[in-house]
């Protein structure tokens, strides 16, 4: 266990894509409490629960690595300052995505979060954080398609997209452009879910869709049909009380709020969903 820091850092020099010494590390055990029921309880809890122990044989010790800038953590913390607001914790996006779209008894999923220029896959096991993957295409990509391959404006492109999506009612040539782009993102999808799932050998159970890019009308079943394993839109209020008449527009804002409200959660006693 004295030893795990130093070898972590060492390690992390392997698979983290920039200057180890100008970012800020954090790393977890796998195997050790899921982040979404450890961060719902208190420090004096925390104490009192050890972590998985070490492996006992030669082999290696998987740890889950999460990496960002320290001009960046700088710069939150400075605002944080700035305003009197006191900062509980940084997290990258993955560990409030979990907390508020799953639990720790959940089956293996894949979260899939399409922003506007860019989607990262999250494989979440058992609970447990285990594979994060950023590819540089998102929402406006599929836009982009539409204006290249449909021949029609952007504005054009990017009202059709929001207003029929890939149903049977768009104009055959702009949903055939939707599809061409969303085949990327789960072609990739499956690339990384193949080699996690032979790694590991086990199956990914289903997959989730958050982000801004979730909302594309009839998405859920096109990546239903490609990735051949159950495929929804994530709702992040499920569990949350609130007024009735919110529903609806709290279903159709939610996949923009994933993140927002797992870190609104952090802390709170754990909800059963």
């Amino acid at each position: 266990d004295s030893e795990m820091e130093k070898a972590v850092h060492f390690a992390a020099r392997d698979v983290v894509p920039a200057d180890i010494d100008e970012m800020v590390l954090g790393w977890s055990r796998v195997g050790s409490q899921p982040h979404m029921a450890t961060d719902h309880t208190n420090a004096a809890t925390l104490a009192e629960e050890p972590n998985a122990p070490l492996p006992t044989s030669d082999g290696p010790a998987p740890v889950f690595i999460t990496a960002a800038p320290k001009d960046i953590v700088a710069r939150y913390i400075a605002v944080f300052e700035r305003m009197q607001i006191m900062l509980l914790a940084l997290e990258v996006e993955t560990f409030p995505l979990a907390r508020s779209l799953l639990h720790s008894a959940a089956p293996s999923t894949l979260l899939v979060d399409i922003g506007s220029r860019a989607t990262t896959f999250h494989i979440i096991d058992g609970g447990i954080p285990r594979v994060s993957h950023t590819i540089d295409f998102g929402g406006y990509d599929i836009t982009l398609s539409i204006v290249q391959k449909a021949k029609v404006s952007e504005d054009v492109a990017e009202n059709s997209k929001d207003e029929k999506g890939l149903l049977a009612e768009q104009d055959e040539a702009i949903r055939s452009a939707i599809e061409v782009a969303v085949s990327r993102q789960v072609e990739k999808a499956k690339d990384l879910l193949g080699l996690y799932e032979k790694k590991e050998n086990r199956r990914i159970a289903k997959a989730v869709l958050i982000g801004g890019g979730a909302n594309l009308k009839g998405l859920s079943d096109y990546w239903s049909r490609g990735l051949e394993i159950q495929t929804t839109v994530g709702n992040p209020w499920k569990g949350l009380s609130y007024p009735q008449k919110l529903e609806g527009v709290l279903t159709e804002i939610g996949p923009r709020f994933g993140v927002a409200v797992g870190l609104a959660l952090r802390g709170f006693t754990h909800v059963p969903l």
